[in-house]
C-alpha cells in the first residue's frame, strides 16, 4: 500500500491502480487500499464507482473516519446532499481536527444556504490548514452573498499571497475588482 501511496502522491494513477488491484486480489477486504481505490476514481470524477470501493471499506470498517469522509465527498459531488451530510457529521464525530471534514461541513452548509454556519466552518478548516487554498475561495463567496466584501477580500488576497508567481503585482487591487465584479451576481443576504 506505501507503493500505491508514492503514486497516488505523484497522481500516477495508472500505476496506483495496478498496485491497488493486485493488492485487492490478495487482500479483498483492506481498508486502506479500498479507500485508495476510491480516491483514484474520485481524481478521475467517477464518483459513483468510488462509492462502491467506500462502502466496501465500511462494510469491513464502519468506524473508518476516512472513508465516511470520502463518502460524504462523493455523494455531495453527485448532489445527494442529505446523504453527504450525514456521512460527513459522522466522519466529523470521530475526527474533528481534520481541515478537509470541516471544509466539507461548510461546503454542506453553503448548499443548504446556511452561509454564516459554513463561514464558521470554513474559518476553522483554515485554522488546522492555513495553506487551504480552496476553502479561502469558499469562504469569500460565502463572504458576498451575506454582503461582507472586505472579509471576501482579505480571502482572496490570501490565495494571492499564497500565489506570489501567479499573482505577482497588484494583489490587493485584484482582490477588489473579483469581489465587486461577483457582488454584482449576488443578490445581498439579510441576516
Amino acid at each position: 500500500n506505501t507503493k500505491a501511496n508514492s503514486y497516488l502522491f505523484l497522481d500516477d494513477l495508472e500505476n496506483a491502480r495496478t498496485v491497488l488491484e493486485d493488492l485487492l486480489k490478495i487482500d479483498s477486504e483492506n481498508v486502506n487500499a479500498l479507500i485508495n481505490m476510491a480516491q483514484i476514481l474520485k481524481k478521475e470524477y467517477n464518483y459513483e464507482d468510488s462509492l462502491t470501493y467506500l462502502d466496501r471499506a465500511l462494510e469491513v470498517d464502519p468506524q473508518s473516519s476516512d472513508a465516511l469522509m470520502l463518502k460524504g465527498d462523493a455523494l455531495f459531488h453527485l448532489f445527494r446532499y442529505d446523504e453527504a451530510k450525514e456521512c460527513i457529521d459522522r466522519s466529523f464525530e470521530m475526527s474533528d481536527d481534520n481541515a478537509y471534514v470541516w471544509y466539507l461541513k461548510g461546503e454542506c452548509e453553503s448548499h443548504f444556504e446556511n452561509h454564516e454556519k459554513a463561514v464558521e466552518y470554513y474559518t476553522r478548516a483554515i485554522e488546522i490548514d492555513p495553506a487551504f487554498e480552496k476553502c479561502y475561495y469558499d469562504l469569500a463567496i460565502c463572504q458576498i452573498i451575506l454582503g461582507r466584501p472586505e472579509e471576501a477580500k482579505a480571502a482572496f488576497r490570501k490565495i494571492f499571497e499564497m500565489n506570489p508567481d501567479s499573482y505577482e503585482e497588484g494583489r490587493a487591487e485584484l482582490a477588489d475588482e473579483i469581489v465587486d465584479m461577483m457582488s454584482q451576481h449576488f443578490p445581498k443576504k439579510d441576516d
